[in-house]
């Protein structure tokens, strides 16, 4: 976790300020998003045999794609207003592409 911290840190430091516009993403909700999905997935990698750091930067860059693709394809409030069902849907197909699946 305290690697998550440092490298997020990293990165905003950085970072160019955006430009003078309310962003669609917050930051905060951004970060908490990635720091969720990367503590679920790390685990399934390090029960894979994956080194713990490898596993986290693994799980890192997955969970960043999948997230890209929801930015891409939703705005804000239709993400936080999606039902689970449909939520879970979309989660499992950007995972496939995110990892180079196919869907069966």
């Amino acid at each position: 976790m305290k690697k998550l911290v440092l490298a997020i840190g990293l990165l905003l430091l950085n970072c160019s300020p955006a430009p003078a516009q309310e962003l669609e993403y917050k930051t905060l909700f951004i970060a908490t998003w990635v720091y969720s999905c990367a503590n679920k997935m790390q685990q399934s990698f390090l029960e894979m045999g994956m080194p713990q750091q490898l596993a986290l930067q693994e799980a890192i860059r997955k969970c960043s794609c999948v997230i890209d693709h929801f930015r891409t394809d939703f705005n804000h409030s239709q993400l936080v207003t999606m039902n689970e069902e449909d939520r879970l849907a979309y989660s499992n197909g950007y995972s496939a592409q995110c990892f180079n699946v196919e869907l069966m």
